[in-house]
């Protein structure tokens, strides 16, 4: 049996699993959020896009510089790979094969093996340097 708005009747209807009670249900017509969001309010990217996007001023040899501030995150950090951290180095690679995953026609994989003995040296010793700084950290 039906009320007049379309409910049944509270002796016929069974409360249960997705069956909430009648008087908690809302309103026909009635928006469950009646505020809303509220108008300018701002998400996360909004925020990070226009923090990371904010110009800053830079000391460089050449005097002042203004940069984004994405632009100075990035050069400190190659600045600090540059100095020699592994660790350092390592993100910086791994950001830039994120950022940059195109390899140019000169550098595919077919081109990129020819190496020559002098190549293969240099190689060996740059795994010795670090594989013996490698082994003074641990």
């Amino acid at each position: 049996m039906q009320d007049a708005d379309d409910r049944p009747k509270a002796a016929s209807y069974e409360v249960g699993y997705g069956k909430p009670p009648l008087h908690t249900r809302f309103q026909k017509g009635k928006s469950g959020n009646p505020k809303g969001k509220v108008k300018g309010s701002e998400n996360v990217s909004t925020v990070y896009r226009e923090v990371y996007n904010e110009k800053i001023t830079l000391k460089t040899p050449k005097g002042p510089k203004k940069v984004s501030v994405l632009r100075a995150l990035v050069m400190k950090q190659r600045a600090i790979a540059l100095q020699g951290s592994l660790a350092a180095i390592d993100k910086a690679l791994l950001r830039y094969e994120r950022a940059v995953p195109d390899l140019p026609d000169s550098l595919t994989p077919d081109t990129a093996t020819d190496f020559t003995e002098t190549d293969f040296q240099m190689l060996a010793e740059l795994r010795a340097q670090i594989q013996a700084e490698l082994g003074e950290e641990s």
